[in-house]
């Protein structure tokens, strides 16, 4: 499926959710956790299923949401607030790191790096992935990153 399909329908999604469920927002100071239907005694089989890595995003339609509406008990739009890689630096030196370093992701230098290969070139096994992209990663992951960008961050005791 396209990227301009998937944002389509994805659209389609959260404008359905948006005009039939009428989410309430709420910010994350009174998203309670008790409030969390997962914290929560409500039963939710149609959500809290099984990992099925079948199932993917594209799957889910309006239909699907439709099927599924009367068991939806509450919709929230939650903007969570977290702190910033500064905070969270300072925090750590306060709790008694000695050492704490805003680092690059090695994740989405992983995800980037493994992307540059074709469909022919692809490593496609652990070892050749781990020859091609671990020294990358560890080289990065170990560059100091600007705390502006609320980087990785990286406490040593």
């Amino acid at each position: 499926m396209s990227k301009e399909n998937q944002d389509v329908i994805k659209n389609d999604i959260f404008t359905w959710i948006e005009e039939e469920l009428k989410p309430e927002f709420c910010t994350s100071e009174n998203f309670i956790y008790n409030e969390m239907e997962s914290q929560s005694d409500y039963s939710l089989p149609v959500i809290y299923q099984d990992f099925d890595d079948n199932v993917r995003f594209e799957q889910v339609s309006v239909s699907f949401l439709v099927s599924i509406k009367e068991l939806i008990i509450k919709a929230q739009v939650c903007k969570t607030v977290h702190p910033s890689g500064k905070t969270w630096s300072s925090w750590l030196k306060e709790a008694g790191f000695r050492k704490v370093l805003p680092t690059y992701s090695g994740g989405s230098v992983a995800y980037k790096l493994f992307d540059t290969y074709t469909e022919y070139d692809r490593p496609s096994d652990l070892k050749s992935v781990d020859d091609a992209i671990k020294k990358v990663v560890k080289i990065v992951t170990e560059l100091e990153a600007p705390i502006e960008l609320d980087p990785m961050i990286t406490a040593v005791k």
